[in-house]
């Protein structure tokens, strides 16, 4: 299920209720949508793909097992305030039973519910935050939020207040932008105009709650109301993404990926000709004198051309369903939408370039399943011996330490030196980047590089996130798909959300969401 079939279920599935719910509002369905699919969508996605009933599937839309500890603190921050107050262990009770039957369906917290203390603080599709227990009990003890009505009224009410927090109480439409620059004000208080879509929460890929909201919007608003249509839509919005949405010419192979980024002005007019000609198969147009024209394909990326691809990027999603960066260039996910998956690089079937890289990943591979002793501790018995190896203490942050140690087992595996050992020992994030950047026979590879040609990446390079504040993330590259990365880490979950508490295989990183970039270690 791609995510633009996630949403075209919501909307479907909840079409009575969406429909009673914003009748003579300003907001509109694929806002809903969008808002729904970033709050929980990682969630009733799976949920929905298993064929659970609708309601199962709203009553198992809990999540956020944050304590004190780790930055919650709105009430109730931990076990024992819940239960300090009058009516916490019927609250506690319900809280800790959605936690343990959710656990039981979604992937990341089985290892969360072994924890007596945790309980779920987020309920419903939009996660109503357990805060709003001092005000409106009935909706955590009762379990409203099984109920569609019930949780769309309540977002409704967070929407209008937002709207006024924006200043725009009295307005009786709002444009698109408006209504994203709206979300951003439910998910953090306020929303600046003036920094645009890098606003709200930023996830552990670096991208912000705007910009995830603003891409989930337009896949909703995309699909068509009537699905037999191309209402509000366009050509080709209905057919399966993983191949061309026209067939080529007869015997005329898709043409691969030539290796670098094309945008506006770009001096590679043969690939600019061949995108130009399959947008124009597709439909699109540019303006003409009496109206409209098909997009030429004459090899200049001009204006229209860019206009062109800035829309097809709205209106469809990469190979793998994710949404595609709007941003008017062509890159390999881009290429990849337009012209099929199998023309854009990647490394299955090849094995890494370097010994010491493919002894990595073997011995990266053995330490999936490793957890924290508990869960959330930064501590235990194999995370303490991957933390020893970089002179980091238990309760420090660990993803560096399991890279470094597995280098480590590796290279002895190998009888050979460690190449991180001299120059890169650290149980830092950024001072590995840097101590990298700096060392002799090491090679780095910024970001930018990486997305103009992902065939510069291999299995076993060491990929480096910056989170702000100084930190950071990094894990191992597993397998390399266009912009689309498999990768082994420690620290993280298989969910990808703040609590990290083991080692996990992750298949939703992406090139471009590797702010820093990326290290060869392999010589």
């Amino acid at each position: 299920m791609t995510i633009r079939d996630a949403i075209e279920w919501f909307q479907s599935s909840f079409s009575r209720e969406l429909a009673t719910t914003l009748a003579g509002t300003p907001f509109s369905q694929d806002i809903v949508a969008a808002i729904a699919y970033q709050e929980t969508g990682y969630i009733w996605r799976p949920l929905v793909e298993k064929m659970l009933a609708k309601r199962d599937v709203l009553r198992l839309c809990v999540g956020d097992t944050l304590d004190a500890d780790r930055g919650r603190r709105a009430f109730p921050a931990t076990k024992a305030k819940c239960l300090a107050h009058p009516q916490g262990a019927a609250l506690f009770a319900v809280a800790r039973k959605a936690l343990v039957d959710m656990a039981q369906q979604v992937a990341g917290y089985s290892n969360a519910v072994k924890n007596a203390d945790k309980f779920c603080h987020g309920f419903g599709i939009f996660q109503y935050d357990i805060q709003f227990f001092l005000d409106d009990p009935d909706f955590f003890l009762k379990e409203l939020w099984c109920d569609a009505a019930e949780c769309f009224k309540r977002l409704l009410a967070e929407l209008f207040a937002a709207k006024k927090r924006m200043g725009w109480a009295s307005k009786p439409v709002l444009t698109a932008a408006e209504q994203v620059f709206i979300a951003i004000a439910y998910n953090k208080g306020t929303a600046d105009l003036s920094k645009g879509l890098k606003q709200g929460h930023r996830n552990d890929e670096g991208k912000f709650y705007g910009e995830l909201v603003s891409a989930y919007f337009d896949i909703a608003r995309s699909i068509p109301d009537d699905p037999g249509t191309a209402n509000g839509g366009g050509p080709a919005l209905n057919i399966a993404r993983a191949e061309p949405f026209v067939p080529l010419p007869a015997k005329k192979a898709a043409p691969p990926y030539p290796g670098r980024l094309i945008k506006k002005d770009s001096d590679d007019r043969a690939s600019v000709r061949l995108i130009q000609q399959r947008l124009q198969d597709l439909g699109f147009t540019q303006p003409a004198r009496n109206g409209v024209e098909p997009l030429g394909a004459d090899g200049d990326f001009g204006a229209n051309t860019e206009a062109a691809v800035e829309l097809f990027q709205a209106r469809h999603t990469d190979a793998h369903g994710a949404p595609l960066d709007i941003d008017g260039t062509v890159g390999s996910d881009t290429w990849g939408a337009l012209f099929g998956a199998g023309t854009v690089p990647k490394s299955d079937g090849a094995p890494a370039a370097s010994g010491i890289l493919a002894a990595v990943l073997d011995v990266a591979s053995k330490e999936v399943g490793v957890l924290e002793e508990p869960p959330g501790s930064n501590g235990g018995r194999r995370v303490e011996e991957y933390q020893r190896t970089v002179g980091v203490a238990k309760g420090d942050a660990w993803c560096v330490a399991f890279v470094f140690w597995c280098f480590k087992q590796a290279a002895a595996d190998l009888g050979v030196m460690n190449p991180m050992a001299n120059e890169c020992r650290t149980g830092g994030v950024l001072d590995l980047w840097n101590r990298a950047r700096r060392a002799a026979k090491v090679k780095t590879i910024t970001t930018g590089a990486a997305l103009d040609n992902p065939g510069v990446l291999r299995p076993g390079m060491v990929f480096i996130i910056e989170t702000g504040g100084g930190r950071g993330h990094t894990g191992i590259v597993s397998r390399i798909v266009g912009n689309r990365l498999e990768t082994i880490e420690g620290n993280t979950n298989d969910g990808g959300s703040r609590e990290g508490i083991g080692v996990f295989r992750r298949n939703g990183r992406t090139v471009d969401s590797i702010n820093r970039g990326f290290i060869d270690f392999g010589g």
